[in-house]
């Protein structure tokens, strides 16, 4: 599958490293409906199995039918008239000069000359071909006797005793069908199929599960039989067939929302701006008979690299004033309001209505903000800096999704908490570790410590300039810092100078008394504009931010 199982599985399996197995602990409320089950999984492959050449040719006359023209007895062939030749046109006539005795001149005997250059000479019977003793071969001497010709009818061929196989051994028996199938068939689907049975036995070892391998061209006739039985599935697990149109798919998956873009955080190497999520490999089916397991399932595949699928906040976490804050910021962008009160000074703004977008399925319909719930996943303070992980669950008989946004806020002289930064949606891997590096902001030297952060100059690309995509991005920071950030926005909508995107983090970090600066802008990988500026962080929180500046991205 640049098969979805394989994506899906590989992050599952990762999880299996970890060092305490969620099955050994009390599970999440998210995840609890995945302690027992039951839940019936179909994977869906991509490559049909090997077929045998008996297979292989039967196919191939059902695919070229022959065409028979029915010929009647006039049509078929030819007619008798003109079949060969007629016996008057056979040969010459007898009195043919070119065959017939030539002519006598007086005194001559005709038969015997040669002077009119025929040189014909009569034969009477006894010479003319040969005799019938020596033409061809004696009847004894034509051919082999009956006794050596080919073989005897007992030698010839097999006798109807061994012709075969009994009919007890043919085929397989039933319980070995499915083992000798799987056995054959190397489809990247059964690997998944095992890997991701592997590891639901290793985190749920309780979890009554029926796992299923479905082909692609098999998956719609095999959902209509097994509609209203118990055979019927309740996720699926794999890419789609491109075949299914926008009908089939209303009718039977939920909406899943569009899932979290992943962009280079500078903590790590370099990934491919795509979704790390699996929404759209794992499936609910809107008449999935155990629906909190499907739904449980989603939501632990799409937070396997977190280090905590299915993970809440506890209730005393959540009464720290911060986390109030976070929360009730999310709402507000879920319903498209503008934050007000709750906005830093210095906050990256960005259009309000953007804020929906964290609830837009993949068919472009939006979810109302009332029906989602947003869950304060992970909490950290360093001293006047906090940053909230939540989670938001859009859930309805139609609607399923996960996003993840990230709240970053400042405290205020008054000491009110402010949204200072806002990623409206990240794979919950980049918003765990976005956070935990917020929270490591020290120097390593104790006289930094004690100086506190000077600031920040931006060096290059100077303001407007125009740049090929990845630029080199500088800026000289007077020291103090243990974190440089690099925050970045993309123009929205795209090409336009009407506002910006919600807000991304670059983390660099910053260990040693470093004047000048220098990093590779590795997220500016589309043709469109840019603006970035860089917090120097230092002990406690405290920071020093540089203002905007915008560079163009071309090709």
């Amino acid at each position: 599958m640049t098969n979805g199982c394989f994506r899906m599985a590989s992050r599952a399996a990762a999880l299996m490293a970890v060092s305490l197995s969620l099955a050994a602990q009390e599970l999440p409320p998210s995840l609890e409906a995945l302690r027992h089950g039951p839940l019936t999984v179909w994977i869906v492959g991509t490559v049909r199995a090997p077929r045998s050449n008996l297979q292989a040719i039967n196919d191939l006359h059902h695919a070229t039918p022959l065409t028979y023209q029915e010929q009647t007895a006039g049509s078929f062939g030819q007619n008798a008239s003109t079949y060969g030749q007629n016996s008057g046109s056979y040969g010459v006539p007898s009195d043919s000069p070119s065959i017939g005795t030539p002519k006598e001149a007086p005194g001559e005997n005709a038969p015997a000359s040669s002077g009119n250059g025929t040189a014909y000479h009569q034969q009477t019977a006894g010479s003319f071909g040969q005799t019938a003793s020596s033409a061809g071969t004696n009847a004894g001497g034509y051919g082999q006797t009956s006794g050596s010709f080919g073989q005897t009818a007992g030698s010839y061929g097999t006798n109807a005793g061994g012709y075969g196989t009994n009919a007890s051994n043919a085929g397989q028996a039933a319980s070995n069908a499915n083992a000798q199938r799987a056995s054959n068939n190397t489809r990247p689907a059964s690997r998944a199929l095992t890997e991701f049975g592997d590891v639901l036995r290793q985190w749920f070892p309780s979890l009554e599960v029926k796992l299923v391998d479905v082909y692609p061209d098999e998956l719609k006739d095999r959902l209509a039989a097994a509609q209203g039985t118990g055979n019927y599935p309740d996720v699926l697990v794999g890419d789609l067939p491109d075949t299914w149109g926008a009908d089939l798919r209303n009718r039977l998956l939920v909406e899943v929302l569009q899932p979290a873009a992943a962009y280079e955080d500078g903590l790590g190497g370099m990934r491919v701006s795509t979704s790390p999520r699996v929404s759209a490999v794992v499936t609910v089916l809107q008449r999935a008979p155990h629906r909190d397991a499907a739904r449980a399932l989603e939501l632990w595949v799409n937070e396997s690299g977190s280090g905590c699928a299915g993970c809440v906040l506890s209730e005393a976490d959540r009464k720290q004033p911060f986390v109030g804050v976070a929360v009730s910021a999310v709402n507000e962008l879920l319903h498209g309001l503008s934050l007000g009160d709750l906005a830093d000074p210095d906050l990256a703004a960005f259009p309000a209505s953007l804020g929906k977008l964290v609830l837009t399925t993949a068919t472009n319909a939006q979810v109302d903000g009332g029906a989602a719930n947003v869950e304060p996943l992970r909490a950290s303070r360093n001293g006047r800096l906090a940053a909230v992980s939540l989670r938001v669950v859009a859930a309805s008989d139609r609607v399923y999704g996960v996003a993840h946004p990230l709240v970053v806020m400042r405290q205020a002289t008054n000491g009110e908490w402010k949204v200072l930064h806002v990623s409206l949606n990240l794979p919950a891997s980049d918003e765990e570790r976005a956070r935990l590096a917020l929270m490591n902001t020290s120097p390593p030297s104790g006289a930094e410590q004690n100086a506190g952060v000077f600031g920040v100059s931006l060096s290059v690309p100077i303001e407007g300039d125009t740049r090929s995509p990845m630029p080199e991005l500088g800026w000289d920071n007077g020291g103090g810092a243990g974190l440089q950030v690099v925050e970045w926005q993309r123009a929205y909508p795209t090409n336009t100078s009407d506002g910006w995107s919600d807000a991304r983090l670059y983390l660099v970090g910053d260990q040693g008394i470093r004047v000048a600066t220098q990093v590779t802008a590795e997220f500016a990988i589309y043709q469109t504009r840019y603006r970035w500026r860089v917090w120097s962080v230092g002990v406690e929180g405290h920071m020093k931010i540089s203002p905007w500046r915008t560079m163009n991205i071309v090709r």
